[in-house]
């Protein structure tokens, strides 16, 4: 029997998927402990945290990790978290550690992100990439992330005026600057699918893309359009980030939508992970490409 089961998750893992174990509560299916009838401990109990008890954060909590550091990128964001609308517009700064050692464990040389917005998670990335070159051979080329917004004002006036939305653009490269980033970073200004599809050859030239974070239009045709622009110089075993998957909580579906949808949507073959995020739980989705 159990040689039949791992012929069949061989089978299954050729498609992109693979065989896990679902906690019984969320099968639905409670087990009983030792065959007395009873719940075996924790069985019944979802692990994954929800947010019932949620309340909008403005601005940010800061973790003693982040508030701790000393290091004139941390302080950048310090202060970009401690600023009136950083929430929701940045990424939480648990997001931002989860992505900083993400790409400090995958040691991408090129990576692309859509939705620049204030530079948060830009400045977590590009500070994993100069952490990650310090320890490159002399003459290698250096890791750079490409980030693609049209700097536009939000429809909501209550947002667009805030001081963070005033001259956007200029406050980012500056953020950029303060933070000794600046020399990792490509900014692109436009539509972000149009200018990914406009630098996929030097993309192609320098490699191909390895990890690329999709945080830019939530809707689902614009989830659909960055991902189908970045997908043709995603390099086999790289990474697709999303952000915002959960609905119900982050008020976006594209995300979701791609995310469910990815094997109908893209022409490779990819492995899905979902991730809860704290302290909110807006959720990260991770795409492997596989084939």
């Amino acid at each position: 029997m159990a040689n039949v089961a791992r012929m069949l998750r061989r089978m299954v893992r050729t498609t992109g998927f693979d065989v896990v174990r679902v906690p019984a509560a969320r099968a639905g299916t409670p087990r009983s402990a030792a065959g007395t009838g009873e719940l075996s401990p924790g069985c019944a109990v979802d692990c994954f945290p929800g947010d019932a008890t949620f309340a909008p954060y403005n601005p940010w909590p800061i973790p003693p990790d982040l508030g701790s550091s000393t290091t004139p990128w941390a302080r950048v964001l310090l202060e970009l978290y401690r600023a009136r609308g950083s929430w929701p517009a940045c990424v939480s700064p648990e997001v931002g550690m989860f992505i900083h050692a993400f790409v400090r464990n995958l040691r991408p040389r090129i990576v692309v992100e859509t939705g620049t917005c204030h530079g948060a998670s830009t400045i977590w990335i590009a500070s994993a990439l100069i952490a990650n070159d310090a320890g490159a051979t002399a003459g290698s080329a250096a890791s750079v992330i490409h980030t693609f917004d049209d700097f536009s004002l939000p429809s909501n006036p209550a947002i667009s005026n805030l001081s963070l939305y005033t001259e956007r653009e200029r406050l980012v490269r500056e953020r950029f600057e303060s933070a000794g980033v600046a020399d990792r970073i490509r900014i692109h200004k436009g539509d972000s699918s149009t200018g990914i599809i406009a630098q996929r050859e030097a993309f192609d030239r320098a490699g191909g893309v390895q990890l690329a974070f999709i945080d830019g239009d939530h809707s689902p045709e614009g989830a659909r359009r960055d991902f189908l622009a970045v997908e043709p110089t995603l390099n086999i075993g790289g990474f697709i980030l999303l952000h915002d998957v959960w609905p119900a909580i982050c008020g976006c579906s594209g995300p979701r939508w791609l995310a469910d949808n990815i094997h109908s949507v893209g022409s490779g073959t990819y492995q899905v992970c979902d991730f809860y995020t704290a302290p909110l739980n807006y959720g990260l989705t991770i795409l492997r490409r596989l084939a």
